[in-house]
């Protein structure tokens, strides 16, 4: 069941949402033009999809525990760090160039935590700060930055 944490976070991505406004109301332009019966599921879908778009929250990737927003800022933050290293900066082997980039979404901080005994929050990305703050049940984690939650794990802890 959705906590209403879950209900004001947003999961789903900025072209998505984009995507789900247009597919929305061209199943409502497509359920007025019917105007049978039938085509009121087609006026709901397109209602909720529209809903979905503007809110940026969608109840079944909630129940899945997926979100496409966070993939998005995550994939930002790399390609912003990218661009600040100096140009003469050490070119990276590619593995690390991919990751880095949002090839591999998922950065080998666990690994790292086990090795040096503490968790090294920095090199965790915000959606794996986000659940270690979900199992410390940290109040308000759905509307932190990650540096908000770096914060927030390093008080609990």
């Amino acid at each position: 069941m959705a906590t209403q944490d879950s209900d004001d976070r947003v999961n789903v991505g900025r072209l998505e949402r984009l995507l789900s406004i247009l597919g929305g109301g061209s199943l409502l332009i497509y359920a007025f033009r019917r105007g049978s019966f039938r085509s009121l599921l087609a006026a709901f879908l397109g209602a909720e999809f529209i809903y979905r778009g503007a809110k940026g929250h969608c109840v079944l990737y909630d129940l899945l525990d997926v979100s496409t927003a966070e993939t998005e800022e995550i994939i930002k933050e790399k390609v912003q760090e990218l661009r600040a290293k100096p140009a003469n900066a050490e070119q990276q082997p590619p593995e690390k160039a991919a990751r880095e980039a949002g090839a591999s979404l998922q950065p080998q901080a666990k690994t790292a935590a086990k090795k040096s005994g503490s968790p090294k929050y920095e090199e965790m990305s915000k959606e794996e700060l986000y659940e270690k703050a979900k199992e410390l049940d940290i109040a308000g984690r759905s509307k932190m930055s990650k540096e908000a939650l770096i914060k927030a794990l390093r008080a609990k802890s």
